[in-house]
């Protein structure tokens, strides 16, 4: 016979208070999901008021949460900083327009902001939507642009098939050279 999906549950929640060392008192029927402790059960928990320690490991279980959220949202960025330094990095000698507005990637130092705005993927196919901040030297204008960059996969890992451009628009012009002034002349 299948155990039920309320025991299997208990027994999880033990296991986890067994971890974080939370100590707690439970009414519970004598063949319970948590028969080596007495800790566990879900519902019918109750905090005895004659331990003091539970204070300490109620703290102890939220600092150890918060270190695994703070750990997950590291792994997390970290994930998405390589990604974009993957992409900055395919990009490279490949070109996105057409006959009208088009931009040649060259060097990695003409991506001066790169974000991914979407992802989908499936088993042979992966498709990013981005936003760039692209300039091409640094007495050149800046420009704006949103590509969809589309790879497939390829025995070696993942290529680029396509850059495809949604949008190109120039957000700053180049200030303008100045003259050298004659000598003994003030502006």
């Amino acid at each position: 016979m299948k155990p039920f999906l309320g025991t299997t549950m208990k027994k999880s929640f033990c296991r986890l208070r067994r971890f974080f060392g939370v100590e707690r008192t439970i009414d519970r029927p004598k063949n319970s999901a948590c028969p080596r402790s007495s800790r566990g059960g879900a519902p019918e928990l109750r905090q005895p008021m004659s331990k003091p320690n539970n204070l300490q490991a109620s703290g102890r279980c939220l600092a150890a949460l918060r270190m695994t959220i703070i750990a997950v949202g590291i792994i997390a960025l970290g994930a998405q900083a390589s990604e974009v330094d993957q992409l900055k990095s395919d990009l490279i000698g490949q070109c996105m327009g057409g006959r009208e507005k088009c931009w040649k990637f060259q060097s990695r130092d003409q991506i001066k902001e790169l974000v991914i705005k979407n992802k989908t993927e499936d088993s042979q196919k992966r498709v990013y939507t981005i936003a760039l901040q692209l300039q091409a030297g640094p007495t050149s204008g800046r420009y704006a642009a949103e590509a969809r960059v589309e790879y497939t996969k390829a025995d070696a890992g993942w290529k680029i098939k396509q850059v495809g451009l949604l949008s190109l628009a120039k957000v700053e012009s180049p200030a303008p050279a100045r003259a050298p002034l004659a000598p003994g002349k003030r502006p």
